[in-house]
C-alpha cells in the first residue's frame, strides 16, 4: 500500500475548493504529487497524462479491473459483480492495454524498520484472465535506474500505455517516507517496456525530470519539463529537444505544462510561458507544439488562472480553465470558457480529472459541456461562457468529494469520490451503479483501476 502520508498530503490540497488560493500555495509546489505513482495522469496525470482511446460504444458492457487490499478484481457491468483475479495482497495500481489484453500492475514491498525503512515496488504484467503472471520490473532494477539514497523509496510516478500495442511507457521517482513522502515526488527518467517480450529501452535517463503523453497514432511521445517541450519517436530514435521552451514558474516545486495531442498527432496542445502575479496565481499561454519542429502558434492567452485547470472541447474551439478574484487575497471566481484562436483542431482528449480539485468545466466525448458543483454535474447550457450558466437539474453523484470523472461514451461515466472512497459508473439519465469501496479512510484509490476495452 502507498505511503499515508501521500494520502493525507492529497486530502489537504483540497482546501483550494473552499478558501483563497494564497492561502494554499504550498500546495502548487506540489502538485504534481497528485499524479498517483501511475497516470497513473493513468496522471496521472495526472496528473495526470492519460490515454487517448477511444469511447466505448454504449451497448457495449464495461469491464474493470482495480485494486482493493492489495489483490485485484474485475467487475463486470452485465453483472455487477466483482470477481478476484489476483489474490498477492501488494497490489497498488493498475493499467490495462487499449485492447484489454494485458493488464499492468504495481506490487509494494517494505524494506527496514518503521523509522528508517523504505517502500520499493515492481512493475507486473498478466493476461486479461490473470494468466501469464511476469515481473516486468523488479524493485532492483528500478531502484539502479534512480540510484536513490538508501533511505529514500522507490516508486513508479506514471505509467502510459502506447495506443494499439502492448507497449508499456513508466516513470520512476523517490522520496522519503517519513518526511513529505509522494507529495513532493517528482519523475525521473522515461522508459518503455515491451509486456510481451520483457525488453526495456531507455528512452530519458533518470535525471531528466519529465511528463509524457504517447500520440495517438504510437509513433511519438511528447516529453515535457517544468521549463521546455519536445517529442521523441516511440522506438528511441530521433529526439527532438525544446521545440517550446518556458521560464520555470518560480514555485518551490515544479510546475508542469498540461497537454493533449491533436487526432491526427500531428501537434500537442500544451501550456506554458509560465508567470506569477502579485496574488500568487498563475498566468500562462496555450501554445500549438507542432511535432515536426514547424512553426509554434499561440491560441490564448490566461490571465489569473493555473495551467491545471484547463480542459479543452474535443473540437479544439474553446477551453475551459479556473478563474480568480482581482482583489486580494485572490480567490476562485468560478470557471471561465474562451475561444482559442486559432483553432487546434479535432483533439484526442483524456478523461476529465481534477488535479486536485481543478478542472471542474469539462467537455463529454459528445462535445456537450458540463461542470461539477460540490457532488451534483451539471449541463452547462449552449454557448456558455461560465459554470453558472447551467441548463436543467443536476445530477447527484455521491455524498463525498469528487475526485475524477472518466467518460465512456456520450451518457456513460466512471467517477472516484473520497470520504467515502468510492469507484462507481454513472448515467446521465441519473442512474448511478456502485463498483468498488475502499473502507480505510487513508487510502485513496489513485490510481487503482482500469478499463478493459
Amino acid at each position: 500500500m502507498e505511503s499515508k502520508s501521500f494520502h493525507k498530503s492529497l486530502l489537504v490540497s483540497f482546501c483550494l475548493l473552499a478558501i483563497p488560493l494564497s492561502s494554499c500555495l504550498f500546495v502548487e509546489a506540489g502538485i504534481v504529487s497528485t499524479a498517483t505513482p501511475v497516470s497513473i495522469p493513468t496522471e496521472s496525470p495526472s496528473t495526470e497524462m492519460t490515454t487517448t482511446d477511444a469511447p466505448a460504444s454504449p451497448s457495449s458492457p464495461l469491464q474493470i479491473v482495480f485494486a482493493k487490499e492489495g489483490d485485484l478484481y474485475i467487475w463486470d457491468e452485465a453483472s455487477q459483480q466483482a470477481q478476484i483475479l489476483l489474490d498477492t495482497g501488494d497490489a497498488v495500481d493498475v493499467a490495462a492495454s487499449d485492447d484489454g489484453g494485458t493488464i499492468a500492475f504495481t506490487r509494494h514491498a517494505w524494506e527496514g524498520d518503521s523509522m528508517n525503512g523504505h517502500e520499493q515496488f515492481s512493475l507486473w504484467a498478466m493476461n486479461r484472465d490473470g494468466g501469464n503472471l511476469r515481473e516486468l520490473i523488479s524493485a532492483q532494477d528500478l531502484r539502479q535506474r534512480l540510484q536513490p539514497e538508501e533511505r529514500y523509496s522507490s516508486n513508479f510516478y506514471q505509467l502510459g500505455w502506447v495506443p494499439g500495442t502492448h507497449q508499456l511507457i513508466f516513470s520512476g521517482t523517490t522520496y522519503i517516507v517519513q518526511a513529505e513522502g509522494l507529495s513532493h515526488a517528482i519523475p525521473q527518467g522515461v522508459y518503455l517496456v515491451d509486456t510481451d517480450q520483457g525488453a526495456v529501452t531507455t528512452l530519458a535517463d533518470a535525471s531528466e525530470n519529465l511528463r509524457f503523453l504517447p500520440s495517438p497514432d504510437g509513433k511519438q511521445i511528447a516529453l515535457i519539463s517544468p521549463n521546455a517541450t519536445g517529442f521523441i519517436n516511440t522506438d528511441g530514435s530521433d529526439r527532438r529537444r525544446d521545440l517550446l521552451t518556458y521560464a520555470e514558474a518560480g514555485l518551490t516545486g515544479p510546475l508542469f505544462p498540461m497537454g493533449v495531442w491533436t487526432q491526427d498527432s500531428g501537434a500537442l496542445i500544451v501550456t506554458g510561458s509560465f508567470a506569477r502575479d502579485e496574488n500568487y496565481n498563475t498566468d500562462f499561454s496555450i501554445w500549438r507544439v507542432p511535432a515536426d519542429g514547424s512553426s509554434l502558434a499561440s491560441l490564448a492567452s490566461i490571465i489569473g488562472s493555473h495551467p491545471s485547470s484547463v480542459t479543452y472541447s474535443p473540437d479544439g474551439k474553446s477551453v475551459a480553465f479556473l478563474q480568480t478574484t482581482d482583489q486580494p487575497p485572490s480567490e476562485i471566481a468560478g470557471y471561465a470558457i474562451s475561444p482559442l484562436t486559432p483553432e487546434a483542431g479535432p483533439l484526442a482528449l483524456p478523461f476529465f480529472g481534477k488535479e486536485p480539485s481543478y478542472a471542474n468545466l469539462h467537455w463529454s466525448p459528445s462535445g456537450d459541456a458540463f461542470t461539477i458543483k460540490d457532488q451534483d454535474l451539471f449541463r452547462l447550457c449552449p454557448g456558455a461562457s461560465q459554470d453558472t450558466q447551467v441548463c436543467g437539474d443536476p445530477i447527484r453523484l455521491t455524498d463525498g468529494i469528487i475526485t475524477k470523472l472518466e467518460w465512456m461514451d456520450a451518457s456513460r461515466f466512471l467517477f472516484e469520490g473520497i470520504e467515502p472512497n468510492t469507484l462507481s459508473l454513472g448515467s446521465l439519465d441519473g442512474t448511478i451503479t456502485p463498483i468498488a469501496t475502499w473502507l480505510d479512510v487513508d487510502f485513496l484509490p489513485g490510481g487503482s483501476y482500469a478499463i478493459l476495452h
